[in-house]
């Protein structure tokens, strides 16, 4: 290619190794220096053509395939399902004509790829997001411009990458109790909207939740039943929320937690027997810039702020500001110093306390009682444990405490069992001799 383009810009010279026969001359005269400067901006000029972006009026299609190519050629207009009210992002509006008006972000990747691949891009109107989804079943809807995946649209659509993601949040009022997660929201009374893909995931992963759920058509009458206290919490884009509880002045709307359900991902869904077009569209959508997709947001998604004002007024701000900072950096500095003081003397007072509740425990240990009735036989005296078994009394009171018993034998005793001895034995026993041991 390289060589193409120098012999076209100079069809004199030929080329670097000298074949041509047109102009031996100026073969000879040309030095081989200048020969490699030419080829090295021949090279230039190929590079920037391969690697240049396509701007967003451009017909070049060289990013496509013959097979591609064909295809849009024989399907000149395209079918378009897109979102009625899902602000920012896509959304239809209607002049006093009755002309309708597609706008929002979605609105300006679609016009990019109706140029880029010269084709018309027929959006079909007056269709709620649960009748253009029957349309699309039957494939009388091409593409859905902006979907997210679900198992139950998979069956009937294509997705391309997503291209556009945000994240999910809890809606509830400024005066509601405080919510931290879905988990919070059990049993509670909550808004979706119908269909949608934050609808139809509660309904398929969160149904142990037990929530009341308020179907509604679009997000605005969510906002809506949550501020008028008709339910507890809606669910919903944090942009969506956003722009709507601007719009609508809803001052009494917090955003309370994001959801466990996370990013909402969306991508351009295409009739499941297209998947030439689903290539084509991936395609189409890697050539759009970084710089086209923020200007893009820029436009529809910017943070209103008031530039009119002075330098000296932000400069009185600023010195306040710092003041205020430094005031309160010093009072945490005390506070906390005076924390780290009371906490050193709970844990001393804490130390003590389990060191005391350390001696009581082991001083409970060293104490054993016997309460409640005994069964004891009446003749031998033994003692029925706890297993049904008799035992002797002495064995019993062992068991059962820290007593120990030594075995001796009392004065009737020895007259009972020793008559012969028992006057000698106990004689023995009134001079202060140890008693007698049981033989």
């Amino acid at each position: 290619m390289c060589a193409a383009i120098t012999s076209c810009i100079f069809p004199d010279i030929g080329d670097i190794r000298g074949t041509s026969t047109q102009a031996p001359a100026l073969r000879v005269m040309i030095p081989k220096t200048l020969w490699l400067c030419l080829y090295t901006l021949s090279a230039a000029i190929c590079i920037f053509a391969a690697f240049r972006p396509v701007e967003a009026g451009e017909t070049a299609l060289d990013f496509l395939t013959t097979t591609e190519r064909q295809w849009l050629a024989d399907h000149p207009t395209l079918r378009l399902g897109v979102g009625v009210s899902f602000p920012p992002y896509q959304w239809v509006s209607q002049e006093d004509q009755g002309k309708h008006i597609f706008k929002g972000v979605v609105s300006d990747y679609v016009k990019i790829l109706e140029n880029r691949l010269k084709v018309h891009m027929d959006i079909v109107y007056d269709l709620t997001f649960k009748q253009a989804l029957d349309l699309g079943r039957k494939k009388e809807i091409d593409l859905f411009p902006c979907l997210a995946a679900t198992p139950e649209r998979s069956q009937f659509l294509l997705f391309s990458k997503p291209y556009i993601s945000y994240p999910s949040v809890i809606i509830t009022r400024v005066d509601a109790p405080f919510i931290g997660k879905l988990e919070d929201l059990r049993g509670r009374k909550i808004s979706a909207v119908k269909d949608q893909v934050i609808h139809t995931t509660l309904l398929n992963k969160y149904a142990h939740l037990n929530l009341s759920i308020v179907e509604t058509e679009n997000a605005e009458k969510d906002l809506e039943a949550v501020s008028f206290g008709r339910v507890d919490a809606c669910l919903m884009d944090l942009g969506v929320a956003s722009y709507f509880i601007e719009k609508l002045r809803l001052t009494n709307l917090k955003v309370a937690a994001p959801t466990e359900i996370g990013k909402i991902e969306l991508a351009m869904g295409v009739r499941e027997d297209w998947p030439v077009l689903q290539g084509i569209l991936e395609k189409t959508m890697a050539t759009i810039s970084a710089e086209e997709r923020d200007a893009i947001n820029q436009k529809w998604i910017r943070l209103q702020y008031d530039p009119g004002i002075p330098v000296a007024r932000i400069f009185r701000w600023a010195i306040v500001a710092g003041t205020a900072v430094a005031a309160v950096l010093a009072l945490f500095f005390f506070w906390n110093k005076s924390l780290q003081r009371e906490i050193s003397a709970r844990q001393k007072v804490e130390l003590e306390r389990n060191d005391l509740i350390t001696s009581l425990k082991q001083a409970l240990s060293e104490v054993k009682t016997l309460q409640g009735f005994l069964p004891i036989c009446s003749s031998c005296k033994r003692i029925r444990n706890d297993t049904g078994y008799w035992q002797q009394i002495e064995h019993y009171i062992e068991d059962h405490t820290d007593s120990k018993f030594s075995h001796s034998i009392c004065p009737d005793c020895i007259n009972t069992l020793y008559p012969e001895m028992a006057g000698k034995i106990l004689r023995k026993a009134e001079r202060g001799d140890k008693p007698p041991s049981k033989p």
